[in-house]
């Protein structure tokens, strides 16, 4: 049963690129438009979003509540067409606290979502006339893969060499991954070293989208720069939740390794001051 949730893995083989520095990126890459959605939210509190290491952030309000926003992206490239980045909740957490998810033990590891109606990810998909034909992935958690639920048919994905989805059958378990044919494996080992995020993969090969290494929050995380029409966007995902953890440079809660957490979030707040027109998209907050 356990085959229904994983899909044939192989490495992803990245095209040539002549980029070295983000000057010549930002000005002489393709540009892509960016859309984002907002596909449901999660009630909790700012400690599960943030974890500060011992000493680190004693004044931040730990226990205050805060609605977690399930966020996801679609990418239109000028060749490649329309992508998405992560799939945010599919319709079944309009119905179902726990949409989706599923298991023995759900209910105690994984806290209730809500989502309005017309949020679900088909649904803006459809209204926006948007049709993704793959899926780059920041990680394999379920916030980010339920919305593939009700894509239909079956389309490629692409994520960090590491990561593995929630599989803890029969207690916590998803049935997301069914619909990804294929997965590339984005192996940094073998990247290009970029100025201040280190290794990066030019995905496309013409500058306009670049996977960055950011593991910490789970082992084989991914950050991503696009260059839209508007300017430069890093979509940081789940290297940082929120806008204060990134300024503060406080890991993501739920990290696998807070210290490689910090240091990945750290290359990625010395870019965005270095490039301080490059606008921050975190992971769970607007």
């Amino acid at each position: 049963m356990m085959a229904l949730f994983k899909p044939r893995m192989r490495g992803f083989r990245p095209p040539q690129s002549d980029f070295s520095t983000w000057e010549e990126v930002l000005v002489a890459s393709a540009r892509v438009e960016l859309t984002t959605f907002v596909t449901g939210r999660q009630k909790t509190t700012l400690g599960t979003l943030v974890s500060p290491a011992p000493g680190q952030a004693s004044d931040l309000p730990l226990d205050e509540p805060v609605n977690s926003l399930v966020i996801c992206h679609a990418l239109r490239h000028p060749l490649h067409g329309d992508m998405l980045i992560d799939a945010g909740l599919d319709r079944s957490f309009s119905i179902r606290p726990l949409g989706s998810i599923e298991g023995l033990a759900a209910s105690r590891f994984v806290s209730p979502f809500s989502q309005g109606e017309g949020e679900d990810l088909a649904s803006q998909l459809s209204a926006a006339g948007i049709r993704p034909e793959l899926v780059l992935f920041t990680h394999l958690h379920p916030d980010h893969t339920a919305g593939l639920e009700d894509l239909g048919g079956s389309m490629p994905g692409i994520c960090g060499r590491g990561e593995a989805p929630l599989r803890y059958w029969p207690f916590v378990f998803t049935r997301h991954l069914a619909g990804i044919t294929e997965m590339s494996l984005l192996d940094f080992r073998k990247a290009r070293e970029m100025p201040l995020l280190g290794r990066c993969i030019d995905v496309f090969g013409d500058g306009s989208v670049w996977a960055v290494h950011t593991p910490g929050h789970t082992k084989g995380h991914v950050s991503y720069l696009a260059v839209s029409k508007d300017g430069p966007v890093l979509l940081v995902g789940d290297a940082s939740h929120t806008r204060i953890g990134f300024e503060q440079g406080i890991a993501p809660g739920f990290s696998r390794n807070p210290a490689e957490a910090r240091a990945s979030l750290g290359r990625l707040r010395a870019f965005a001051q270095a490039y301080p027109d490059t606008l921050l998209v975190f992971g769970h907050q607007l």
